[in-house]
């Protein structure tokens, strides 16, 4: 049972942090070539789509897999509860700058903000890729 559940895990953060690589190559190309922004909107809201069922996988099977493994048990060993926690930790705030990119993206592409605020978008994508692969090297770790 347990490789199942590692396998969901991985294959969550493949989609994760392989979308949201794809998506930093992709979308710059397409907007240089005059893709207009309902193109663009429906391949973020799609790699959205795809992402958030991603995300909701890789914390749930986070979870279960850092409590098999014994974390937060005070007799647990100290350095895997500091990388745990360290993932842990950091996937918190994944979570949250995933509900900001998705809200600020939504409101620009519902037209309630201005174009500019897109470099802000990119700015909380780029920091969460950034923690993505941070997780992913901690994961490395275990």
């Amino acid at each position: 049972m347990w490789q199942a559940v590692l396998f969901l895990h991985l294959l969550g953060v493949a989609i994760w942090i392989g979308g949201q690589i794809t998506v930093l190559l992709v979308m710059p190309v397409l907007r240089a070539h005059g893709s207009g922004d309902a193109v663009l909107g429906t391949i973020g809201r799609r790699f959205g789509a795809a992402a958030g069922i991603a995300l909701v996988v890789i914390v749930a099977t986070g979870i279960a897999q850092a409590v098999h493994l014994g974390w937060g048990y005070p007799d647990g060993e100290p350095e895997l509860f500091r990388i745990i926690t360290e993932k842990a930790s950091i996937v918190g705030v994944i979570v949250v700058l995933t509900a900001i990119h998705g809200l600020l993206g939504q409101r620009v592409a519902d037209g309630r903000l201005s174009p500019g605020w897109r470099a802000r978008i990119r700015w909380v994508s780029a920091v969460n890729l950034a923690l993505g692969l941070l997780a992913l090297w901690l994961a490395a770790g275990l």
